[in-house]
């Protein structure tokens, strides 16, 4: 029973958790010019290259916040594909790191990944194409260079998901996947009473913050804490003399003996 409501529990918390990253992609991608509907059709496309449901959403989050076009997502979520297995780890860890390599250009992270790029030549590509310096290079371009070399590079892998996923190995790390998506979907089911038990246990510890302040600017609080700290003073105090008596019988038989 009680492994029984750990599962329920741990469900519950996962479509809770799957339900606010919905707010914050669809904010997000409001904020950066993104339709709902978009950054929606972005996460589905991620998860459909195996990727979980919480992370193809927070993978749609960190490409807007990274200024990654979002019609990018599922060719870097193939590329991630590859990368996980020479990785030794699942697509959606694989991912994760993959996209936060790109954006802080962690060309070291990306060979954890077997994914092997120079960024330093992408730049000098991008500026070769554009007729300018790698200097005058902004952000945003420089971005898109560094986008453009882990595909390139990821072109160069494809095929070893579809060969490692005919091993065990590979199919175990996939479990993985599947089973938080059924835990994220199973949920849901308990996410309205979850939702209701939250609310109310809130509403009792305002209400309980109220009465200890109140208690508190009183003095009441600092009276019981006087009242609590003499009671175990004398309680201390007795076990002390209790323990005296004691203390001299054993050094008598001691000596006696």
């Amino acid at each position: 029973l009680f492994k029984t409501v750990e599962y329920i529990k741990d469900a519950a918390l996962l479509n809770a958790r799957y339900e606010e990253l919905g707010v914050v992609m669809t904010v997000v991608g409001r904020n950066a010019g993104y339709t709902k509907e978009q950054m929606e059709e972005a996460s589905k496309g991620i998860q459909a290259m195996g990727i979980t449901m919480l992370e193809s959403r927070q993978a749609v989050v960190k490409l807007v916040d990274a200024q990654i076009d979002l019609s990018q997502a599922q060719r870097l979520a193939r590329v991630a594909q590859d990368a996980a297995v020479i990785g030794q780890t699942n697509s959606s860890e694989a991912f994760g790191r993959m996209v936060y390599a790109i954006q802080s250009g962690s060309v070291i992270m990306l060979r954890h990944l077997g994914i092997n790029v120079s960024f330093e030549q992408a730049y000098r590509k991008m500026a070769d194409e554009l007729g300018v310096t790698t200097s005058s290079l902004s952000e945003h371009q420089k971005m898109l260079a560094r986008v453009n070399a882990v595909l390139e590079d990821g072109e160069k892998k494809l095929g070893i998901y579809e060969e490692a996923m005919t091993t065990a190995a590979k199919q175990l790390r996939s479990m993985e996947r599947y089973t938080q998506d059924f835990k994220t979907v199973f949920g849901e089911t308990f996410n309205d009473v979850m939702y209701a038990a939250v609310i109310g246990l809130t509403e009792y510890l305002k209400e309980s913050n109220k009465e200890i302040n109140t208690l508190s600017s009183s003095g009441t609080l600092k009276e019981w804490g006087i009242s609590i700290g003499n009671t175990l003073a004398f309680v201390a105090d007795a076990v002390m003399a209790t323990a005296i008596p004691f203390q001299v019988l054993g050094r008598t038989i001691a000596m006696v003996a």
